[in-house]
């Protein structure tokens, strides 16, 4: 293959993956190319389904895709996690204990393609939040707590290979995973974010813990990492978005705050960065935010998703792709 091909193949390669991210999953663009995400998927637990929007959409827009009806199984979808190794997308159902895929483009009432539930799963409140790059799924149980993973093509009455139960864990309700296999944890409970080794497991000891009075860190709810590494977090108690730095640990102050009236930030829930820098958020009220790449303090979102026609009622966390 001649050098031109070689890098004309990177390229379409790297701008079709660039900006895959869900309040979970970071991602790194390959080749440096970095493209905005085209996709938002939203649980909302209260109309009782999986709703999707253009990337780009502002105002009171229909939905692109709406999953709902007896058949998709869906009850209370709070959590959502986009698979970027199959193009599914993940979706938890607190009220009935169990977490179902479906494909990306799937819309009204369709039979998810996979169910995980049943004993074996120990499951109680389940929410699937980050897909890693070689397609494990990683489950939050807040009840447990506990942070549950999942083989790739998990489906049924199956175990987790692997369970974090660390006694420091309060309430996690956010996951985000590393190329390298690192899982950071957001504790609502204990206000602080925590970073597993990659092979952790039972009562581990986390790698790195953010918390104290600089971080600013109070209710914290999604994470995520952009391109670079820096650990984005949605904060549901003080209606605010926080940047650490990558490499951040201890009682660290944010490299940035998006805060204030301007915002329109009320009770953020969901996280996603894509390889662009644009921000999306979304939260009670019920709206999506989007925030121009370089945000900081109290600045207007670029684009908000509000109105009767986004079908939008009380959105859980959010995914991008």
């Amino acid at each position: 293959m001649n050098a031109l091909r070689y890098f004309a193949l990177v390229a379409a390669l790297s701008a079709a993956l660039s900006g895959c991210t869900s309040t979970g999953t970071a991602f790194n663009p390959p080749g440096g190319i970095a493209t905005r995400a085209t996709t938002i998927f939203v649980g909302d637990a209260c109309s009782v389904a999986v709703l999707s929007f253009p990337a780009t959409a502002t105002g009171n827009v229909a939905p692109s895709t709406d999953i709902t009806g007896a058949s998709t199984g869906i009850s209370d979808p709070y959590g959502i996690a986009y698979d970027r190794t199959s193009g599914d997308i993940w979706v938890s159902n607190i009220g009935n204990a169990t977490v179902e895929e479906f494909s990306a483009s799937a819309t009204g009432n369709v039979a998810p393609l996979a169910t995980i539930s049943g004993s074996n799963t120990t499951f109680v409140n389940p929410v699937p939040d980050a897909v890693d790059d070689s397609g494990n799924l990683y489950v939050d149980d807040q009840s447990v707590p506990a942070v549950d993973i999942f083989a790739q093509g998990a489906n049924g009455n199956v175990a987790p290979t692997r369970r974090i139960t660390s006694s420091v864990l309060g309430e996690p309700e956010g996951i985000t995973v590393d190329s390298a296999g690192v899982t950071y944890v957001v504790n609502y409970e204990g206000s602080s974010i925590l970073e597993f080794a990659s092979n952790a497991s039972g009562n581990a000891t986390p790698v790195v813990t953010i918390s104290g009075a600089a971080t600013e860190l109070s209710g914290p709810y999604g994470i995520t990492l952009d391109s670079h590494g820096n650990i984005w977090v949605a904060q549901y108690g003080t209606g605010s978005i926080l940047e650490f730095a990558k490499g951040a640990s201890g009682d660290v102050a944010p490299i940035t705050v998006i805060s204030g009236a301007s915002t329109t930030l009320t009770s953020p829930y969901g996280i996603g960065v894509d390889g662009k820098g644009y921000i999306y958020e979304d939260q009670d009220g019920p709206q999506i935010n989007v925030f121009a790449p370089g945000s900081n303090g109290n600045v207007a979102p670029l684009q908000v998703i509000s109105g009767s026609s986004t079908h939008l009622d009380c959105a859980g966390s959010l995914a991008i792709h």
